[in-house]
Parts: structure tokens; C-alpha cells; sequence
């Protein structure tokens, strides 16, 4: 117990976090620590990326020295939301993400992730569904796109733990 004038505080033993899962200001500095951690585990020279995402999506790869190329986000005649992704690159990360809480619509489901070296899956418009689960050996999501909060984000590794020396840029 901790004694402070007028208050009494304990701190209690209490795991909040799973071994695998990191804590961030930012979606976008969970992205950045997600790539610096594959890289110590695997070579990624490129990053596929949706043709349909916003420069902070873009950024933390430029920044890593990583080739970034686009798939092709669209709607169908349907008015569903689809994608289409080429053959993957030697060494190349795959970055995934639904759109608007739509899940399942994108056809992300027929992608074979273990066909790239390292895949992604942005989950910040889909944490709310409750059955989802990612097939991604990454995940991560921005809250603080859903609260009024200065900043929140929760990055997930699939296998394994996060590297305790990433330095965040």
C-alpha cells in the first residue's frame, strides 16, 4: 500500500495486456512498430497496399525504407466493396483492412495470406464485430478514431512476441 495525505492507493498485480499486444498513441505508431518488428523476423523489401488508404497508412513503410505498391479497392456493380490483388512480390508484407465496419464484403476472405512474407490487417473499422477474427499475423486498431480520446491504439502479433527493442520514429 501506498500512503499519500488524504488518499490511500494500492497497486494490484493486474495483467491487462496479453504477452503478444502493444499499447500506442497512434494507429499509426502501431504500424510503425509492426513493421520494425517483421523486419527483425523476416526481409520485406515492398508493402501492397489498398489503392483506397491515407498517407499515415503510407508513411511509417517510406520511413522503414520499404517499396510500397497499390491493389485495387472498388466498388462492384453490386455497390459492395471489392478488391483486387495481384500475385505477391519475393519479400513483400501485405496490408489488409475493411472499410466502414463492412466486413466480409471485400472478398479478403479468398486471399491466401500466407502467400506474402508478412501480412496486416488493419482493424480499426471492424473491432467491433464480434465473431471476426483475422487470419493476419499482425493486427492493430486505431481507437481513438471511435473516442473522443487524445490517442489509443492496440497492435496484436499473431505468433510470437513483440521485439522488446523497437524504436518508434
Amino acid at each position: 500500500m501506498i500512503n499519500e495525505i488524504g488518499s490511500e492507493f494500492w497497486k494490484e498485480n493486474k495483467k491487462y495486456l496479453n504477452e503478444n499486444e502493444r499499447l500506442f498513441l497512434s494507429g499509426r505508431t502501431a504500424l510503425d512498430a509492426i513493421i520494425k518488428d517483421s523486419k527483425k523476423e523476416h526481409i520485406i523489401k515492398s508493402a501492397l497496399l489498398p489503392s483506397y488508404c491515407c498517407h499515415t497508412m503510407i508513411e511509417p513503410f517510406m520511413r522503414n525504407n520499404i517499396d510500397v505498391r497499390f491493389y485495387d479497392v472498388f466498388l462492384n456493380d453490386n455497390g459492395e466493396i471489392c478488391v483486387e490483388i495481384p500475385s505477391p512480390r519475393d519479400n513483400e508484407l501485405l496490408y489488409i483492412m475493411s472499410y466502414f465496419g463492412i466486413v466480409g464484403t471485400h472478398q479478403m476472405g479468398e486471399t491466401n495470406y500466407n502467400l506474402w512474407e508478412v501480412s496486416v490487417e488493419d482493424r480499426t473499422h471492424s473491432c467491433f464485430h464480434n465473431n471476426y477474427k483475422s487470419s493476419a499475423d499482425y493486427e492493430y486498431t486505431s481507437y481513438r478514431k471511435w473516442f473522443a480520446i487524445d490517442g489509443f491504439s492496440l497492435a496484436t502479433k499473431k505468433r510470437g512476441t513483440f521485439s522488446d527493442k523497437i524504436e518508434i520514429n
